[in-house]
């Protein structure tokens, strides 16, 4: 079930992706910036975003460990956990870089 897991987490990140950048365009503009409230919430939902691909991961990436033994050395798995560990490191970059924005 864990690799089904995964690829459930793998079609939520892409959403909240989807999601995150939608927020960023908004505050892409001058007058999106300027909103007041309304940017302040665009961006908490965009970092939200973002690091509710973080939690995915760590959920995908936990369930394989638990697994352990044999599975853990199928190529498969390890391309999971490969791809997992690739956006965890550029997830990371991206919630910091979301989290500096100053409006």
């Amino acid at each position: 079930m864990a690799l089904g897991d995964c690829a459930t987490f793998a079609n939520v990140s892409l959403g909240r992706e989807g999601d995150s950048l939608a927020m960023l365009r908004r505050l892409e503009t001058a007058a999106g910036r300027r909103r007041g409230e309304q940017a302040e919430w665009n961006l908490h939902n965009a970092i939200s975003y973002v690091g509710s691909v973080q939690s995915c991961l760590t959920i995908c990436t936990d369930d394989i460990a638990s697994i352990g033994g044999a599975v853990l050395a199928s190529p498969v798995v390890q391309k999971v956990v490969a791809w997992a560990t690739n956006v965890h490191i550029y997830g990371d970059i991206a919630l910091h870089l979301v989290a500096s924005i100053k409006l």
